[in-house]
């Protein structure tokens, strides 16, 4: 159960990345992660690349 918590979250994280122009520090916050340099390093982990990296390559380009 922990895991699949972990997962929805990078899941909504990556959503509002892509499709929002929220700063990621208001992610880290909607998201519930303790700080932002966990949500990062978590991040990297889920998807390979940096929230940054990851919203400049998955952004529909209307951010």
């Amino acid at each position: 159960p922990l895991e699949f918590v972990r997962q929805q979250k990078m899941i909504r994280a990556a959503e509002l990345l892509a499709t929002t122009n929220m700063r990621i520090k208001e992610i880290v916050y909607n998201c519930k992660f303790a700080n932002m340099m966990d949500f990062s390093r978590a991040f990297k982990r889920y998807s390979g690349m940096s929230p940054r990296d990851y919203r400049k390559k998955h952004s529909s380009g209307t951010l």
